[in-house]
């Protein structure tokens, strides 16, 4: 009976078979690729194994025989309680009495060559290699079209990167969810508010995954993914929880452990996170994304020489990959090399994309990044229209994808002091956007999507109402899962701020919100810090600031990587460390010095050098 078990529930526990029953047959029974919730394919199955079976000596026959006629009561108990229209006691959802990693679950029913794909896609997705998982699963979708657990598992992979190809992946996953084994056609039903619903409901969706992981105790994925959506509305606490209980039943989850070191990280315990990533490097050797974190930790802290090595141990693992070379890149622009040796790293970069990596707005701007980081903005200019007309942005119904592009073009025309157009272009951006799609989890793309940044740029040239931008901040409210979490506070209040009223105005919005938390990532780190400083609290500033300007993302974060050097001298000088606070200016000098068309910060800088009659930078 434990056998009939086995083929009614693949995954209850399997037992070892008896003596004299081959194990193929056994097995086969419990494939998924043969195991089907009807009669027929049951029988069907066993025939399959018909030729072991007569082959077995004369005395594992006598074994068989029982086990056979066990077999044929078994399914027509079965068929007895499908046409009372009531399940078998054992149902196939009952939750798994040991551990279920991600490689134990049931494979789909397909071809062989799709089957092989998809194994590569869980495969991967368990080692934590997001790329390799979204090309082996879209192999598997190639080759099967109406394969839902790979059209499931893709559309949650790209949800937030690509959400209009991930959401028709989902539409997909769900006309063919009569496919999925009962497990994922609940994970499915999880994941409907954040597909289905717009802004996504990340409160839903982890009230969902909550009961599924209650009743799937020993299912290492759904622990995964609940801590990820926990993670993503910074609920650090129950996804590091959530993270440790999914290692604890999978080891080897090289997922999890990039999540668990990311909360280490997002704590400010980066030596915690670093820890874990060494373990991540041990159980998933080869996965870029162990290194990221730490190259995270080296870009905040300003370990920019530990950058450029992890850049080349990242080329040397995967040599094909483009992470590395986007590495090497950043830490060549952070040391101030020469335009062209950063955009040469940025063609390697480039090279080794897919498609649809290239087709992301950020990837797009990567070379107008590197002119602007290197002073020429009129090749940058030339770059960002480029890319505002490309029609994969110009007919894209997502807002994000705009305002990534809106809002470097506005950035550029402020640093040349092109004000009325940098306006213009807020005023075009706030009139088309009202026909656009939010990009799901807004606790993630808070401080990504610059729309509330140019409603406040509007606000101050008095284009709009100051009731306009509030009405928008308390949209984007409603749709956070945790109101009072600080990052809303960090995206919705201190981004937009560019005066010393609207400094004030967001710190005392700062009472209403849970405390800061000790290291953001960069642009967090920039915008408190700016706000701090413009409200005049050059002492609370000045550790934000400090991490800004020294941290080794001038490329990806051109524009305030400069202009925090100048706001971190400003600070410094309202300190009296008038040393410091020349090499803070010098250092923006150096950088935007020779601009052209002529920089707005840099200008600023030269005028503070000269008020304060710093030395040249060589006699300091």
């Amino acid at each position: 009976m434990d056998e009939i078990v086995q083929v009614l529930d693949p995954q209850v526990s399997r037992p070892p078979p008896p003596r004299g029953l081959p194990r193929a047959a056994i097995e086969s029974l419990g494939s998924a690729a043969t195991v089907q919730s009807t009669k027929t394919s049951l029988v069907g199955a066993l025939a399959s194994q018909a030729p072991t079976l007569s082959a077995a000596p004369a005395g594992r026959r006598r074994l068989i025989v029982p086990a056979l006629m066990a077999l044929a009561v078994a399914l027509a108990g079965v068929a007895g309680l499908a046409r009372r229209g009531r399940q078998p006691a054992t149902a196939p959802d009952a939750a798994a009495p040991t551990a279920t990693t991600l490689l134990d679950l049931r494979v789909p029913s397909t071809t062989a060559d799709a089957l092989a794909a998809y194994k590569s896609g869980m495969y991967e997705l368990r080692r934590g290699d997001p790329p390799l998982t979204a090309a082996a699963f879209t192999r598997a979708i190639e080759l099967d079209p109406l394969l839902a657990p790979a059209l499931l598992r893709l559309a949650r992979q790209l949800l937030f990167d690509q959400p209009t190809a991930a959401r028709e992946l989902f539409r997909r996953a769900s006309q063919a969810r009569s496919s999925l084994s009962p497990r994922d056609d609940q994970l499915l039903e999880a994941y409907e508010p954040l597909f289905q619903q717009e802004p996504a409901d990340s409160r839903e969706a982890r009230k969902r995954l909550e009961a599924l992981t209650a009743r799937y105790p020993f299912d290492a994925e759904l622990f995964f993914e609940l801590g990820r959506l926990n993670e993503q509305v910074y609920a650090l606490d129950s996804a590091l929880g959530q993270y440790s209980r999914a290692i604890e039943l999978d080891p080897g989850y090289g997922y999890a452990l990039i999540g668990k070191a990311d909360i280490y990280f997002e704590r400010g315990d980066t030596a915690g996170a670093i820890a874990v990533t060494r373990e991540c490097d041990r159980v998933a050797p080869g996965v870029t994304n162990c290194q990221t974190l730490r190259t995270m930790v080296d870009d905040q802290e300003g370990r920019c020489e530990d950058l450029a090595d992890e850049a080349r141990r990242a080329i040397l693992v995967h040599p094909n990959g483009w992470q590395g070379y986007l590495l090497t890149a950043d830490s060549l622009a952070a040391a101030g090399s020469p335009l062209a040796t950063v955009r040469e790293a940025l063609a390697q970069t480039r090279a080794r994309m897919t498609d649809a990596e290239n087709a992301l707005p950020e990837n797009q701007l990567l070379e107008a990044d590197a002119f602007i980081r290197g002073g020429a903005f009129a090749d940058a200019r030339t770059a960002v229209l480029a890319r505002e007309s490309d029609p994969s942005v110009k007919e894209s119904a997502q807002e994000l994808e705009h305002a990534i592009v809106a809002w470097a073009h506005i950035q550029l025309d402020i640093e040349v002091g092109r004000n009325a157009e940098a306006v213009d272009i807020a005023a075009d951006f706030l009139a088309r956007s009202r026909v656009w799609s939010l990009p799901p989890e807004p606790d993630s793309w808070i401080w990504r999507d610059a729309k509330l940044p140019m409603l406040a740029l509007l606000v101050r040239e008095k284009r709009i109402p100051q009731e306009e931008l509030e009405s928008a901040r308390a949209a984007i409210a409603k749709s956070m899962s945790d109101p009072r979490d600080p990052v809303f506070w960090v995206g919705a209040h201190a981004w937009p701020v560019a005066t010393p009223t609207e400094a004030r105005l967001a710190l005392d919005a700062l009472a209403r919100f849970e405390p800061l938390r000790s290291i953001w990532e960069f642009p967090a780190e920039f915008a408190i810090g700016r706000t701090y400083l413009l409200a005049g609290f050059p002492d609370q500033a000045l550790p934000h600031l400090t991490r800004a300007a020294n941290a080794c993302d001038a490329l990806e974060n051109p524009f305030d990587h400069v202009r925090a050097s100048l706001l971190l001298g400003q600070a410094l000088e309202a300190k009296n460390d008038i040393s410091g606070a020349c090499t803070a200016y010098q250092r923006v000098v150096r950088q935007w010095g020779d601009a052209k068309p002529r920089s707005v910060t840099a200008s600023a800088a030269r005028a503070r050098i000269s008020a304060l009659k710093c030395a040249p930078p060589d006699a300091q």
